[in-house]
């Protein structure tokens, strides 16, 4: 599948990009959200990992911009800083899932699996 990281954490972003590339994905990542709305438009990713806390805008801020175009791609949060209300709001406003750092890879490697089901079945 082809996978946009938008997180500002150099180090989160390499570690996932070294695991899903071995799982046999393609990546892309950009760590601000202008950035990742605009790598969104040019590359059309099937999946995206979203961090909450963006140098230049809330992750929530984000999802709201790619929930208004006709977003394609299924839409993962990754954050250190979340909260009860902040999963439950994203789920309702269409997040697969809400993941906490640090990152449990079988947990995310079980998600990708399941989004992939899912789309296969489409």
């Amino acid at each position: 599948m082809k996978i946009l990281i938008i997180d500002d954490e150099e180090s989160i972003v390499k570690i996932l990009t070294k695991f899903l590339e071995k799982e046999g994905h393609e990546i892309h990542s950009a760590n601000t959200a202008a950035d990742g709305l605009t790598k969104n438009e040019l590359i059309k990713p099937e999946v995206i990992l979203l961090d909450l806390n963006l140098p230049d805008m809330n992750g929530m801020d984000v999802l709201a911009k790619l929930n208004k175009g006709l977003r394609t791609s299924s839409l993962m949060i990754i954050t250190g800083a979340g909260t009860p209300d902040t999963a439950l709001k994203s789920m309702q406003m269409g997040v697969e899932d809400f993941i906490q750092k640090p990152i449990e890879l079988s947990r995310l490697k079980y998600m990708l699996g399941k989004i992939a089901d899912k789309r296969k079945a489409k």
